[in-house]
Parts: C-alpha cells; structure tokens; sequence
C-alpha cells in the first residue's frame, strides 16, 4: 500500500463492480493508497463509478506535483471537517 492511490475496496465489493462497471479492473494497475483523487474530489458516501473516473484520472495524469496536490488537498479536506 502506498500513501497515495485508488482506495482498496473490500474484495466482495471488486467482485461486484468488477462485473457492474467496464473499466474497474483498471483501478488495480497502480497500489492503493490511503488518500487519492477520489477522497478529496468525492464524498465517502459516492457511487463506485464516478470514484472509478476519479481513480483512472490519477492513473493517467500521475505525476510528483499531483500527489503533492492531493497531500495538501487531503489535509485541507481534514481540516475542514473538523469544524
């Protein structure tokens, strides 16, 4: 697991949306992360596709500046809700 990537579903879940949603086995190309593009632009209670697009935007567009984007997204996504 790295500090930043798609969020890891619980394996029933890829099973499903494996199925459900063309494209979904993309998502596992790269490690999953504990924070990533999906956390800061979507809430937690988001439908698994728009997540995926979210998620397939990262893998096509990484780049050093972009996880330094979502870092300081993730504490400012933090920071907000605490208040």
């Amino acid at each position: 697991m790295s500090l930043i990537g798609p969020r890891p579903e619980r394996p029933e879940l890829v099973e499903l949306y494996s199925d459900l949603i063309p494209g979904f086995d993309r998502r596992h190309e790269i490690p999953p992360g504990i924070t990533g593009l999906a956390q800061i632009r979507a809430g937690y209670h988001t439908d698994a596709a728009y997540k995926l697009g979210h998620d397939l935007q990262y893998l096509v567009n990484w780049s050093p500046a972009l996880d330094l984007y979502i870092l300081a997204m993730t504490g400012w996504v933090m920071a907000r809700r605490r208040g």
